[in-house]
C-alpha cells in the first residue's frame, strides 16, 4: 500500500492522505490531480529519509517534480521541488 499526501505548508495533522494499491496508480493520481504542471515522467521519488512517528509511516520519501508549470509557461528545475510525501509501503 503507497500512501501520500501533498506538501501544503501546513500541519501534517490537516493533510488529507491517499493511499494507492500499485505505483501505476499513484503516477495516475498525481498527473491528474496536478494536471496540466506536470507528467509523470517529471515524478522524481526520493531515498527514505525514515520513520514518521507523527503519523506511523516507516519509510517516508519526498515526492519531488523536475518542472512545474503549465506546457507554454512551465519552470524547468536544477534540483527536482518538493510537491508531497509518500510511504510506499517496503518496511510493513
Amino acid at each position: 500500500m503507497i500512501k501520500f499526501y501533498k506538501h501544503s505548508g501546513g500541519s501534517i495533522y490537516d493533510a488529507e492522505i491517499h493511499k494507492f494499491h500499485s505505483m501505476a496508480d499513484f503516477l495516475h493520481y498525481l498527473e491528474e490531480e496536478f494536471e496540466p504542471y506536470f507528467e509523470a515522467k517529471d515524478i522524481v521519488i526520493g531515498e527514505s529519509i525514515g520513520p514518521d512517528p507523527r503519523i506511523g509511516w516507516k519509510s517516508v520519501r519526498h515526492v519531488m517534480t523536475w518542472r512545474f508549470g503549465a506546457e507554454d509557461y512551465y519552470l524547468k528545475y536544477h534540483w527536482p521541488q518538493c510537491i508531497g510525501y509518500c510511504d510506499l509501503g517496503e518496511n510493513g
